[in-house]
């Protein structure tokens, strides 16, 4: 039993429930199926054929790599953190399951402390699944290990916060397929804020938005450091 200081017996139930579910098994084996695809066309696109690629041809591959790993786990975890956390809260109160926690001696912070924790524990494993590939893509050159901590703890907060907002959009939603449409609709209009003002700035010659705006976005911010190296990244400050 996890002891009642830390994250609570609603952690340890809803931890152990959710390891149980085939679709957590089925979740890491078709994201690491997808990375290998993507890893696969990598490297036929650069170096198949030839019978010993350059230092530099190894670097490429190795930034796309990079690139590939990075554009593909975000994504995942932008459509697996709320997908998994969806139904935590609208789905008890549909059972009458919540009432009776809530008559219990349980802490507010331990019922929504341990709820967040439990589905947040496989995406975060999911991200793992990653990292072995990527430290590993590094022995072929162009890529900096300090990079990879920055896009470790990129993903990890995208993590953080799919599953925070649709744990927040749970408690007024009724079923988890319209917490899910909330979340992706903030999630689409996150991501599309900084581009589509940028487009109007252009086509209306405005002065265009300063440069920090790009850490508003976690795509960018972690494909930065060989998409606009030297200005961005966990070790480049915003020049």
């Amino acid at each position: 039993m996890v002891s009642r200081w830390w994250l609570g017996p609603v952690f340890a139930n809803e931890w152990l429930t959710t390891s149980r579910h085939w679709q957590s098994y089925a979740g890491r084996t078709a994201f690491v199926a997808v990375l290998l695809l993507g890893l696969a066309s990598v490297w036929v696109g650069q170096v198949h054929g030839q019978s010993l690629p350059p230092i530099q041809a190894m670097a490429a591959v190795g930034r796309g790599f990079y690139n590939t790993i990075v554009f593909t786990q975000l994504t995942v975890v932008f459509l697996a953190a709320p997908a998994a956390t969806a139904g935590s809260i609208c789905q008890d109160k549909g059972r009458g399951t919540l009432a009776q926690m809530l008559l219990t001696d349980l802490s507010d912070a331990e019922i929504v402390l341990g709820k967040l924790a439990a589905r947040l524990v496989p995406v975060i494993g999911l991200v793992c699944c990653s990292l072995p590939v990527l430290a590993l893509a590094t022995l072929l050159g162009g890529i900096d290990p300090r990079d990879l901590t920055g896009v470790f703890l990129i993903t990890a907060s995208a993590a953080v916060i799919g599953c925070t907002l649709a744990l927040t959009f749970s408690i007024w939603g009724a079923t988890p397929y319209e917490v899910l449409l909330a979340t992706y609709a903030f999630f689409a209009v996150w991501m599309l804020a900084v581009p589509v003002v940028e487009l109007l700035c252009w086509l209306w010659r405005y002065q265009p938005l300063p440069s920090w705006t790009i850490v508003t976005n976690p795509y960018a911010l972690a494909l930065a450091p060989y998409v606009r190296p030297g200005a961005f990244g966990l070790v480049h400050s915003v020049s």
